[in-house]
């Protein structure tokens, strides 16, 4: 995901799944899996925070009323049984 010249993700795929969340909410659960190569400073740093933030954005204007629980997760490391 390209945000501007400086700053990207290499994102391989992106699962959902409706969950019901600890307090009982119906939520939405979303894995945004990335390249292998990733670093924990591109995966902590503001340009995922903005892509979490443009998810949940775009859920709104897409009348989506569950919550969106986003993550961030290298593509080996994505497990989805957890």
């Amino acid at each position: 995901v390209r945000m501007n010249s400086k700053s990207w993700l290499r994102f391989k795929d992106v699962k959902s799944e409706l969950i019901e969340d600890s307090t009982g909410d119906e939520s939405l659960e979303i894995w945004v899996l990335l390249d292998d190569d990733t670093t924990d400073d591109e995966i902590e740093g503001q340009t995922a925070h903005t892509l979490k933030r443009n998810i949940r954005q775009t859920l709104r204007q897409c009348s989506v009323t569950r919550f969106p629980y986003v993550y961030f997760a290298r593509e080996r490391e994505y497990d989805p049984s957890l």
